[in-house]
């Protein structure tokens, strides 16, 4: 009897052990495993209906995903999916990843799938995709006008994939410097990236090209003179440029944009907008860049009809803030401010603005 005893002491004792690695380990990492009602809903391939389309629900997607209403749901599900309340690094601003992991890994499956939906011709492959995708789309005519579906598909298609890798990671870390460059980004414009991957991915390489323009035109990007107001200006001209050609509609893609630019902004920690002398020139060129695309993109019955090239977009910059005398404005943050709004949260909050002048601290360095 007293060896009976042993064995089952023993046995609780190990079983309680057991219980408490099993939960210390849920605690310390988010679990990727899917539940059996994940699995329920993604064992077979289905024909649903998706914002009026009927659309292909592949193996491995869940039917709720689908069913949330915007990006931001759609981050939000994963959220509640791969983390506890307790450990929610991806929740809204909770985290900061690496930018090349971020971008890198949110480069390769976004090139999975179709992109460019805003420019025809389309190439046989994304036809042939198209039409195993979307049963009832079947002419070029077809994808351009619900291109902006499509995208919000395959927004949910890349967040199935993208939100499993981040949750993987290690390299989430709180907080982080306040993104000065193009090179980098901050946790608001990750967040951003998260609830629209295709745009965030755009934007990104909008920056990219920006920066690389300022070098070859400027030869620097310090903060406060000329060359820095091309900069933000040509950034935001491109996002749009992005997006709308792949896909969205121009005032979304304005919109967006104007997200992105904002977010760049703010504190890395507090999410605050930063409003002193540099923050408010960038917030100038901005939206400056944004009115520059609103005025001349013009729209067809089925998508975009014409639109500045990336040509155009540099020269006509270029001698727009080389010009001292009858383009670009030069003075400080109060002379800056009264130009448009006199308030650093609406120039923020503006998609475009009825003026066109890009504006400096200095003109030179």
């Amino acid at each position: 009897m007293k060896n009976f005893l042993r064995v089952v002491t023993h046995i609780t004792r190990m079983t309680a052990i057991i219980a408490g690695l099993i939960l210390t380990s849920c605690q310390k990492e988010p679990s990727v495993t899917p539940s059996s009602e994940d699995l329920s809903s993604t064992q077979q391939e289905s024909i649903i209906s998706f914002e009026g389309l009927r659309v292909r629900k592949p193996i491995g997607v869940s039917d709720e995903l689908f069913a949330l209403s915007n990006g931001d749901a759609v981050r939000d599900y994963f959220n509640k999916k791969f983390y506890s309340s307790s450990n929610a690094r991806l929740g809204t601003a909770a985290g900061k990843f690496d930018d090349r992991f971020f971008y890198g890994t949110l480069e390769k499956i976004v090139k999975k799938y179709p992109s460019e939906l805003g420019i025809t011709p389309y190439s046989e492959e994304t036809m042939k995709q198209v039409r195993k995708d979307f049963p009832d789309l079947h002419t070029e005519e077809d994808v351009q006008k619900n291109a902006p579906t499509m995208v919000s598909y395959y927004n949910r298609l890349i967040s199935n994939e993208f939100e499993p890798e981040l949750a993987k990671s290690k390299n989430a870390t709180k907080g982080g410097r306040l993104a000065i460059d193009y090179g980098s980004s901050n946790q608001w414009e990750q967040d951003l990236a998260r609830s629209d991957p295709q745009a965030g991915f755009a934007v990104s390489n909008a920056k990219i090209d920006s920066e690389r323009w300022t070098q070859d035109d400027y030869q620097s990007q310090e903060d406060g003179w000329r060359g820095n107001a091309y900069k933000h200006a040509v950034w935001n001209c491109q996002g749009i440029r992005k997006m709308i050609n792949g896909g969205y509609n121009r005032w979304t893609a304005y919109d967006k944009m104007k997200q992105f630019a904002t977010a760049h902004e703010r504190h890395p920690d507090t999410g605050d907008l930063v409003i002193d002398e540099p923050a408010v020139m960038d917030l100038h060129n901005n939206v400056i860049g944004r009115t520059y695309m609103k005025n001349r993109v013009t729209w067809g019955v089925f998508g975009v009809r014409d639109m500045p090239s990336e040509g155009d977009i540099r020269n006509d910059y270029k001698n727009h803030c080389d010009d001292q005398v009858n383009k670009i404005r030069i003075g400080n943050r109060d002379y800056i401010l009264s130009l448009i709004y006199n308030n650093p949260y609406a120039l923020a909050d503006a998609n475009y603005v009825g003026y066109e002048l890009a504006a400096a601290l200095r003109y030179d360095l």
